[in-house]
C-alpha cells in the first residue's frame, strides 16, 4: 500500500508520498495531539467546578458574616447548594482520574500509569 501526504486546501496541492513507517507516527502522533485536546478540555471543567466551589465558599462566608440570617430555610438552601459543589467537583475529579488512564492507550506509559497508581504506591 502507498502512502501519501497532503494538504487539505483547494489550493494547488504538492503530494508527497511517504513510506509506512512515517504514516504510522503520523497517525499515532495525530491521536496523541486528539488525546491531548480531550484532556484539556476535562482539565478546565475540572478546575471551573473547582472554582464554582470556592467562590460558592468564599461567598457563603462573607454573607454570614454580614447578613447574619440564622432561619432555616437560609441554611438549609446554603448546604444544599454547597452539596451541589461539592457532588461537581468529585464527579468532575473521577471522571478525570478514570479518563487520564483511558486516554493515551496507544502511548508506551509504564504499568503504573496504567493502572491508575503512582509507581511510589505499589
Amino acid at each position: 500500500m502507498r502512502h501519501y501526504l497532503r494538504r487539505h486546501a483547494l489550493d494547488p496541492q504538492v503530494i508527497l508520498e511517504i513510506d509506512e513507517a512515517r504514516y504510522v507516527r503520523l497517525a499515532d502522533a495525530r491521536k496523541t495531539l486528539v488525546d491531548a485536546g480531550a484532556f484539556e478540555q476535562r482539565y478546565e471543567l475540572l478546575l471551573g467546578n473547582f472554582l464554582a466551589y470556592e467562590m460558592f465558599c468564599a461567598e457563603t462566608s462573607l454573607r454570614g458574616s454580614v447578613e447574619l440570617d440564622f432561619r432555616y430555610q437560609t441554611w438549609a438552601r446554603v448546604i444544599s447548594e454547597a452539596n451541589r459543589h461539592a457532588v461537581n467537583f468529585l464527579t468532575t475529579t473521577r471522571q478525570y482520574a478514570d479518563h487520564v488512564v483511558r486516554d493515551f492507550t496507544h502511548l508506551p506509559l509504564g504499568r503504573a500509569v496504567r493502572q491508575g497508581r503512582h509507581a511510589t504506591s505499589q
